[in-house]
């Protein structure tokens, strides 16, 4: 399972998901989650551990451009997650992820 994160593909302002851009055969959902958190006025990211079930912020919207044919599909199991962090953020997303190529 392969992880895409690059000093390129994160906004200094925005908390995301990152999901693995390539899966084995046979797998359908990621072994482990990662989610990026920004700290606000501090300009720092932290890695969030959350517990299965947690509300997430946006997936990274490089993982859309790079997604392999064996995770497509992946973003849809988080959708009703991204919907609670929105609510507890007072955000919106109308696409479902944030665009990270700023």
């Amino acid at each position: 399972m392969c992880f895409a994160v690059t000093e390129n593909g994160l906004n200094p302002n925005v908390s995301c998901t990152v999901l693995p851009w390539d899966a084995e055969p046979n797998m359908t959902q990621p072994r482990s989650e990662l989610t990026i958190a920004h700290l606000g006025s501090f300009r720092h990211f932290i890695r969030l551990n959350l517990d299965p079930g947690f509300p997430v912020p946006p997936i990274c919207t490089l993982w859309y451009n790079i997604a392999t044919n064996s995770v497509n599909g992946w973003d849809l199991n988080y959708q009703e997650r991204r919907n609670r962090w929105d609510l507890l953020t007072n955000t919106t997303h109308e696409t479902g992820y944030v665009d990270l190529s700023d």
